[in-house]
């Protein structure tokens, strides 16, 4: 780098489990347009912290661009085991002491794509300051892997700004790909030279912003599906109406530093259901705290949904509880990375209906343990006149839990859950109660492709 050129400083934090003897991890740092190795390690040790590069260690000082880490576990097991309490390994990218971004947990490989100089994301409007979650795909590969790539287009620089394959891997291997995106519209074109697309049960899956947005697998020669990155304004209420629902959430957070030091948090909203309009949008938070949140809403059905990054609720004292005018609908005191209630409003007390209980949530409970393919895994209830009224799934995080309440009316009710094909265990465990009684236990290995339960409130 020439003395004129923009230095910033890079530094890479990494975190290891447990490593077998046929787990080599290594790491690059590339340099996109000239795809230069700038930095590179490994093969890392089992249950060790490596930072690389600092505040003025000129080592590690890189021009402005582009810039791709990739990270490889030659088994396919990621960081590595889980070691005792610990939750595992991670990699955290900073540049000039500002959080880039990083993950906590892939496979077989990881590229991670940003820019800098980097100055944080907070301006498009979510608050959360890295941007490692603009865009993650997962590919899982089939007999053919080196017949795939991809390309992201940027159409307001005419420039493909993240690319991915030939891959090498296959069949049943993961490929994980993230990026920092600048706001605009972008084209992902997913490519097969061989023009048969790929062959089920490999797939691509797409998120932005951690929303799920795209699962492909037959592209013949290719497809192509596009989303937009804008500056998005802060959630506003609906206008005070007549008939307007009070919602109250009470939230106590028991939050330990991990938090805080590694980038992990946790975030909630309200959701119309119906009109996907946004009503409260807190966090990220990331230390204890006992909060309290009020608003008033037309009447509909919402859905409350909570996110720890790190997948350990709200810690081991916190909890939530969500009332409307005085009568609680439900609560929660322990859940995994994401658990989502769904109710409707106005509100009556539900011992009115004759059940049990007065309160709500605990009509229809499911609970989600992922293994090492959740995306695979999918459900849905439907009423006896075929809508759907719950769902969840496909799922991102592997090894970790994912849960769901909702409130229903008394009917009769019909219970799918879905699991793409695989070859191997695939070990996602779905359990389901009704009214606290259960309903069914099951993985997907048991029950293959399909499965569907009924059951009925009165």
């Amino acid at each position: 780098m020439s003395p004129t050129e923009e230095c910033n400083m890079i530094q890479i934090e990494l975190v290891t489990g447990f490593l077998s003897a046929t787990d080599q991890l290594t790491w690059t740092l590339i340099q996109y347009d000239t795809s230069e190795i700038i930095l590179q390690g490994g093969p890392l040790n089992s249950d060790e912290t490596y930072i690389i590069g600092g505040k003025d260690d000129e080592k590690h000082c890189v021009a402005s661009g582009r810039y791709i880490f990739n990270i490889t576990n030659s088994g396919g097991h990621g960081f590595g085991s889980l070691l005792s309490e610990k939750r595992g390994g991670y990699y955290l990218i900073y540049s000039n002491d500002t959080m880039i971004g990083g993950s906590d947990s892939f496979f077989l490989n990881e590229e991670f794509s940003f820019s800098v100089p980097y100055y944080g994301d907070e301006p498009d409007g979510d608050e959360i300051i890295h941007c490692s979650n603009d865009f993650f795909m997962v590919f899982f590969t089939d007999d053919h892997p080196e017949e795939n790539t991809f390309e992201l287009y940027h159409q307001e620089t005419d420039q493909v700004i993240v690319r991915g394959g030939p891959f090498q891997e296959g069949p049943g291997a993961l490929y994980y790909s993230r990026a920092c995106l600048p706001d605009g519209v972008f084209n992902l074109t997913l490519l097969d030279s061989g023009g048969d697309g790929v062959k089920y049960p490999g797939h691509f899956q797409v998120y932005v912003e951690e929303k799920f947005l795209d699962l492909q697998y037959k592209i013949g020669n290719s497809t192509s599906t596009s989303f937009v990155l804008a500056n998005h304004p802060a959630p506003t209420s609906k206008p005070t109406v007549f008939g307007c629902e009070n919602f109250l959430v009470l939230i106590e957070a028991d939050l330990d530093d991990a938090h805080k030091y590694y980038g992990h948090t946790l975030t909630w909203e309200l959701l119309d259901i119906d009109t996907r309009e946004v009503f409260i949008q807190e966090g990220p938070l990331k230390h204890s705290a006992n909060l309290t949140y009020n608003e008033c809403v037309s009447p509909g059905r919402y859905s409350f949904n909570i996110t720890n990054t790190r997948g350990d609720g709200l810690g081991p004292k916190g909890n939530y509880l969500i009332f409307s005018d005085s009568l609680m609908i439900g609560g929660s005191t322990k859940f995994g990375v994401n658990e989502e209630m769904v109710f409707s409003l106005p509100y009556n007390v539900d011992e009115l209906s004759g059940r049990e209980f007065d309160w709500c949530a605990g009509d229809f409970f499911v609970k989600v343990t992922t293994a090492a393919n959740p995306q695979l895994l999918s459900w849905k209830v439907t009423n006896e006149n075929g809508g759907v009224v719950a769902g969840g799934g496909p799922y991102r995080k592997p090894f970790d839990t994912y849960s769901q309440w909702v409130c229903l009316p008394n009917g009769s009710y019909t219970l799918y859950i879905n699991s793409l094909d695989i070859f191997g265990i695939k070990g996602n465990k779905v359990a389901v109660f009704v009214e606290s009684k259960l309903l069914v236990s099951v993985t997907d290995d048991v029950f293959g492709q399909s499965y569907s339960a009924s059951f009925n409130l009165k």
